[in-house]
């Protein structure tokens, strides 16, 4: 479920980042290497949030109170976090010198 978001995003930061494509593969796939891939699904649900964001990142639905408990599809940081947690990962196989690139596909 998409989280609204809106109203939170006006105060939050912008945080840009740079995911990797097509023309950075020669930075660290060489010749006759393999791209291995995976996919890491439902993975805004890997990172988990403080208690103390449930007052920020909820919903309210016919009386019910809803608080998100990982990282919500809409929030405005979710991308740039996921996505930096995700960089130490590869970076981290890429010094061992496994070829691999982070895609974020909601």
């Amino acid at each position: 479920m998409c989280h609204g978001d809106r109203f939170l995003n006006l105060w939050i930061r912008d945080c840009p980042f740079k995911l990797d494509s097509i023309k950075d593969l020669p930075r660290y796939v060489a010749l006759g290497h393999f791209q291995p891939t995976f996919d890491d699904k439902s993975g805004y649900d890997h990172v988990h949030l403080h208690p103390s964001s449930s007052t920020f990142l909820g919903l309210q639905w016919r009386g019910w109170f809803f608080v998100y408990a990982t990282l919500p599809l809409g929030w405005k940081a979710s991308a740039f976090l996921y996505q930096t947690i995700g960089l130490a990962a590869t970076n981290y196989m890429r010094s061992f010198g496994v070829p691999c690139a982070l895609y974020i596909d909601h």
